[in-house]
C-alpha cells in the first residue's frame, strides 16, 4: 500500500477589475511517500483532480488528469485547470458555491486512481469569482446605477461666479486692515466696526517690578529680599565696585576689558563747553528767548506730590489727579524670590543659575592652621598669637601671696591635722563612733543574738543560709545517692538517702549552736569527721562526727550526679547520670553517658565527644542514642553515628544523615531531609522540598510532594515521580519510569529506556502526553488529540469477527484482511498491494 502526504497546497490566482484576463489555473503541490514513510523519488505518478460543489460528496462539475514526475525530494507540482479534461469546463465552475477538490493517484503512473481524500477550497481560489463580480466598474458610467448627474457648466445664469468682478464690481473692498489709535483697536473699511480697548493689556496693569542689589542682598519691589552671600567666596562691603574710566573714546572697567565707543558720536570733542560769545549769539531776532517773558525764572519749575495713591503736579491748581491705585499691591504679583544653592527662583516664574557669579562651589571651605605662634587662614592672612600666655601655673611665691589676712588658711587652726578623723566599731549589736555615741542594732536582726541559720546541700555544694557555700570533696567510698530528707530540728541535722531502706540519720550540731550568721571559712571532710571553722570567731575548728553515717552509701563503680557536672556548668541540675563525666577508657577525650535532662525532659545515651549533648544542643522532649548524635529541636529523635535531627518532630537514623525539616525523616548513610514532612532513605539521597520523598542511591526529590526512587533519579517537578536508573521528572505532575529517560513536560508520562550502550536519554516533547520508547527511540506517543505510532503496529489475527464491535474498531482476520466497524457492521478495508 502506498500513500500521499500533502506538504502544501497553495493557490496563485490574480483577477483584474478592468482589462487583464483572469488566469484559469490553480497551482498545486504535494509530496508522495510510501506506506513506510519513504519518499517516492523521481517516480512517475498518475494524478486525477475532481471539483465537487455543495459538499465533499457533491456532484463532480469538473475532472481532469495529469502525469507528473516527483523530484529528489518526492515533490510534484501541477496546475488545476491545465490538465487533460475528463468532464466539464474549468471556466464554467461556479466559485460562488462551496467547492471541494478530490485528489486521486496511481503510483505506477497509470490511470488506476486511488482516492487520497477530499478537501474544501476556502479563500484564495475564490478570486476566480472576481472576474464576474456584479459591481466592478467598467469605466462606463452608463453601466452604473446612481451615476452622477451634471448640475451646471458653471455659468453666470446658474448662480456661479465666473469672473474676477464680484457682485459689487469691486474686487478689493472686502480687503480689511487693522488700526490702533492709543489703546483702541479697530478694523478698517467698516464704519460700524467694534472698537477693542487694549488698555487692560498695557503697562498699567503689569508688575514692572524692579530688582536692586545692596551689598549681597537682592531686592524686588513689593516682594522679599534674598541674600546672595552664600554664592560668593568672601564678601566684603563695597567690593566688586569696579571703576569705569574713559580715555579718549575707550571705555574701560577695572579688572575687565575696554570698549571703543567712538561709534556713538559724530565728531568727538573733548571740550563741549560754550564760550560767553557763543551764548550771546542766541539772540531774540534769531528766534531764541533771551529774556524771561513773564518776568519769573522759577514759576515754571514743577514738582510732584503723592497723597495716598493720588499723584498730582504742583503749581497748577487745575492739575489732573492721577490714580496710582492700580499699581498698588492689589494688582501686583508680590512675587517671592528664593535661593536654593546657586539657583535663584521667583514664584510663579523661572529660575536663574547664579553659579557663574562665583569662582567656587558655593562655600569658601577655608582652612585654619597653626604653625608655631602663627595662626593662618587659607587664602587669607596670618596672626601672631605669641602674646597669649598659655602657662597658668602659679609659682611658689604666687601661692605664698595668699596669706591669712586675705581670707585664706595658711596653717591648721587647732594645731592638729588628725583630730577630725573618726573610727566606727561594732561590738555585739552595738555600733560606736569614736569620741561620740553608741547605737544598739539588735532590732535589725531576727534573733536574740543567734541567727538559727539553716544548712542545705545541692549536689556536692553545702550552703548555710545568709552565708556562703562550700563544695564538698568527692569520693569517700560513697555513691551519689540523692538526699531525700535534709531537716534541722533543734541542734540535730536529719538526713535520709533515697531508696536506702534505713531510718533517717541524725547529726548533732550542738557544738556550733549559739553563733551568729558568720560565714564558714573552712569546710573539709577528714575521714568521717566534718571540720568547720567560722570567720573571726577566734575559736578552734568545729568537728562533726559523721561516722554514724558510714556504710549508708553503697560503694559502686557507678556514680550518680545531682546538679552541674564536674567542670561543666552547662548541664542542668536535677539530672541523673550513669557513667562518669569523663570516662577515660585509656583516653581522656571520651565522654560516655546515659542521662535524663530533667530541665528539658530529654534523654541521652551513648557517647558525645563534642558539644552535641550540651544544654544548648538538647531539644525539649528530645532523644539521642549513639555516637555524636544531635537532637536539638523539640520532640526530635536521633540515633546512630554523627546524625542530626534539627527539625521540629524530626527523626534520623544511620550515619552522617540529617533531618532538618519540621516533621522530616532521614534513614541510611548521608541522607538529607530538609523539606517539611519530607522523607529520605538510602545512601546519598536528599528530599529538599515539602512532602518530598527520596529512596535509593543518589536520588533527589526537590519538587513539592515529589517522589524519587532508584539510582541517581531526580524528581524536581511539583507532584513529579521518577523511578528507575538515571531518570528525571521535571514537569509538574510528570512521571518517568525506566532507565535513562526524561519526563520534561507537565502531566506527561514517559516509559522505557534510553540508549543501552551510550548516554542518550529518551525524552518527551509534549505536555499532557504518554510516550513509550526503547533504546532512546520513540515507539508510541499518545496526546490529547491523537495517537502516533513510530514503529510497526501489530494486530493479532482473529479467526472470526469479534462480537460487540463499535464504531472505529479494527481487526485483522487470519486471511490478512483488515476490517473496520462503521457503527453497524464490520466492513472490509481495501488495501493497496
Amino acid at each position: 500500500m502506498k500513500k500521499l502526504l500533502l506538504l502544501g497546497l497553495y493557490w496563485l490566482v490574480t483577477v483584474s477589475a478592468l482589462a487583464i484576463t483572469t488566469p484559469e489555473k490553480i497551482n498545486y503541490q504535494g509530496v508522495a511517500r510510501s506506506a513506510d514513510g519513504a519518499l517516492l523519488v523521481n517516480q512517475n505518478l498518475g494524478i486525477q483532480i475532481q471539483i465537487r460543489t455543495v459538499n465533499s460528496n457533491g456532484d463532480v462539475v469538473y475532472s481532469e488528469t495529469h502525469t507528473v514526475i516527483t523530484n529528489q525530494y518526492g515533490l510534484f507540482s501541477l496546475q488545476i485547470g491545465d490538465g487533460s479534461v475528463e468532464l466539464g469546463v474549468f471556466a464554467d465552475i461556479d466559485w460562488d458555491k462551496d467547492t471541494f477538490v478530490e485528489l486521486s493517484m496511481d503510483f505506477s503512473g497509470g490511470t488506476n486512481y486511488i482516492s487520497m481524500g477530499t478537501s474544501q477550497l476556502v479563500a484564495v481560489p475564490y478570486a476566480l469569482h472576481a472576474k464576474t463580480a456584479d459591481n466592478v466598474f467598467s469605466g462606463n458610467f452608463g453601466d452604473l446605477t446612481n451615476a452622477p448627474v451634471n448640475v451646471s457648466d458653471f455659468a453666470n445664469d446658474a448662480g456661479y461666479i465666473t469672473s474676477a468682478n464680484d457682485a459689487d464690481a469691486d474686487a478689493t473692498n472686502e480687503i480689511q486692515d487693522l488700526t490702533l489709535v492709543g489703546s483702541t483697536l479697530k478694523i478698517t473699511n467698516n464704519a460700524t466696526a467694534t472698537e477693542i480697548n487694549l488698555a487692560p493689556f498695557s503697562g498699567t496693569n503689569t508688575d514692572e517690578q524692579t530688582l536692586s542689589l545692596t551689598g549681597t542682598n537682592l531686592f524686588i519691589t513689593n516682594g522679599n529680599t534674598v541674600s546672595l552671600a552664600s554664592i560668593q567666596d568672601g564678601y566684603e562691603a563695597n567690593t566688586d565696585s569696579q571703576t569705569l574710566s574713559l580715555t579718549g573714546t575707550n571705555l574701560s572697567i577695572a579688572g575687565g576689558n575696554t570698549v571703543d565707543v567712538s561709534s556713538l558720536q559724530d565728531g568727538f570733542e573733548a571740550d563741549t563747553k560754550l564760550s560767553e560769545a557763543e551764548v550771546d549769539a542766541f539772540v531774540a531776532n534769531n528766534g531764541y528767548i533771551s529774556t524771561e517773558v513773564d518776568g519769573s525764572t522759577t514759576n515754571e519749575i514743577q514738582d510732584l506730590s503723592l497723597v495716598g495713591s493720588t499723584l498730582k503736579i504742583t503749581n497748577n491748581v487745575s492739575a489732573t489727579a492721577i490714580d496710582l491705585s492700580p499699581f498698588a499691591g492689589a494688582n501686583t504679583d508680590e512675587q517671592i524670590l528664593s535661593l536654593s544653592g546657586t539657583t535663584l527662583s521667583i514664584s510663579n516664574g523661572n529660575n536663574v543659575n547664579l553659579s557663574s557669579l562665583q569662582d567656587g562651589t558655593g562655600t569658601d571651605a577655608q582652612v585654619i592652621s597653626l604653625s608655631g605662634p602663627n595662626l593662618s587662614i587659607s587664602g587669607g592672612n596670618s596672626i601672631n598669637i605669641s602674646s597669649i600666655d598659655t602657662d597658668t601655673k602659679l609659682s611658689e611665691a604666687e601661692v605664698d601671696a595668699f596669706v591669712g589676712n586675705n581670707g585664706y588658711l595658711t596653717s591648721e587652726v587647732d594645731g592638729s591635722a588628725t583630730n577630725e578623723l573618726q573610727t566606727i566599731a561594732l561590738s555585739g549589736t552595738n555600733l560606736s563612733i569614736s569620741s561620740k555615741n553608741t547605737v544598739d542594732l539588735s532590732s535589725l536582726q531576727d534573733g536574740t543574738g543567734t541567727d538559727a541559720q539553716t544548712l542545705s546541700i545541692s549536689g556536692s555544694t553545702l550552703s548555710i543560709s545568709n552565708g556562703n557555700s562550700v563544695a564538698l570533696p568527692g569520693g569517700g567510698g560513697t555513691d551519689d545517692q540523692v538526699i531525700d530528707e535534709f531537716v534541722l530540728a533543734g541542734s540535730g541535722l536529719y538526713l535520709s538517702l533515697e531508696s536506702d531502706g534505713q531510718a533517717s540519720k541524725v547529726v548533732d550540731l550542738s557544738p556550733i549552736t549559739g553563733t551568729d550568721d558568720q560565714k564558714i571559712d573552712y569546710f573539709a571532710l577528714s575521714g568521717t569527721n566534718l571540720v568547720l571553722s567560722l570567720e573571726s570567731d577566734a575559736e578552734a575548728d568545729k568537728v562533726v562526727d559523721l561516722s554514724s553515717l558510714k556504710g549508708a552509701f553503697k560503694t559502686s563503680t557507678t556514680v550518680t550526679s545531682n546538679g552541674a557536672s564536674a567542670g561543666d556548668a552547662s548541664y542542668a541540675s536535677n539530672d541523673f547520670v550513669f557513667g562518669s563525666y569523663k570516662l577515660d577508657q585509656g583516653t581522656a577525650n571520651y565522654n560516655s553517658r546515659m542521662y535524663f535532662d530533667k530541665s528539658a525532659s530529654a534523654f541521652r545515651a551513648g557517647m558525645a565527644s563534642g558539644t552535641q549533648w550540651n544544654s544548648a544542643s538538647v531539644g525539649d522532649f528530645s532523644t539521642a542514642f549513639g555516637y555524636n548524635t544531635t537532637a536539638n529541636n523539640a520532640y526530635s529523635f536521633a540515633a546512630g553515628n554523627a546524625t542530626m535531627a534539627s527539625g521540629l518532630y524530626a527523626t534520623v537514623f544511620g550515619y552522617l544523615s540529617q533531618a532538618t525539616g519540621n516533621a522530616s525523616s532521614a534513614f541510611g548513610q548521608n541522607t538529607i531531609a530538609t523539606g517539611l514532612a519530607s522523607f529520605a532513605g538510602g545512601g546519598n539521597v536528599s528530599a529538599t522540598d515539602a512532602y518530598a520523598t527520596a529512596f535509593g542511591v543518589g536520588s533527589t526529590a526537590s519538587g513539592s510532594a515529589s517522589f524519587s526512587q532508584g539510582n541517581t533519579s531526580t524528581a524536581s517537578g511539583i507532584d513529579a515521580v521518577a523511578m528507575g536508573n538515571t531518570v528525571t521528572a521535571s514537569g509538574t505532575g510528570s512521571f518517568a519510569l525506566g532507565a535513562k529517560l526524561n519526563a520534561l513536560f507537565s502531566n506527561s508520562f514517559v516509559i522505557g529506556t534510553g540508549s543501552t550502550s551510550g548516554s542518550t536519554k529518551l525524552s518527551n516533547t509534549n505536555s499532557n502526553s504518554l510516550l513509550v520508547g526503547f533504546n532512546a527511540v520513540q515507539s508510541l506517543e499518545v496526546t490529547e488529540s491523537k495517537v502516533t505510532i513510530f514503529k510497526v503496529m501489530h494486530l493479532n489475527p482473529l479467526g472470526s469477527p469479534p462480537a460487540g464491535g463499535v464504531l472505529g474498531d479494527l481487526y485483522v482476520n487470519t486471511s490478512g484482511k483488515l476490517y473496520f466497524h462503521n457503527g453497524t457492521a464490520w466492513k472490509e478495508v481495501s488495501l493497496v498491494p
